[in-house]
């Protein structure tokens, strides 16, 4: 989950704070939810990572003349034919 907790207030209590379409927005958590909601925030970002790590790769491949669907789909034993809404 895209945002962060934070602490606000002259009593820090818990919030997590997501920023969507320029608006801040705050939901309290408390204690209970702290965790939870950090764990959600982290996983967001080591997917980000991946996905950023994939572009990377996948432009690679394209600067090779290499189709990354193709490549993927013989490593996988899968053939099936292109998906036309992932841009094929």
């Amino acid at each position: 989950m895209r945002g962060s907790v934070v602490r606000l207030g002259p009593y820090k209590k818990i919030f997590f704070s997501l920023n969507k379409n320029h608006q801040t927005r705050l939901v309290y958590l408390g204690r209970d939810r702290e965790q939870a909601a950090k764990t959600c925030s982290d996983n967001y970002w080591k997917l980000l990572e991946i996905v950023e790590e994939m572009t990377l790769l996948n432009l690679e491949l394209l600067k090779q003349h290499a189709d990354p669907l193709k490549l993927a789909a013989e490593k996988t034993g899968c053939l099936k034919k292109q998906n036309k809404n992932l841009g094929s």
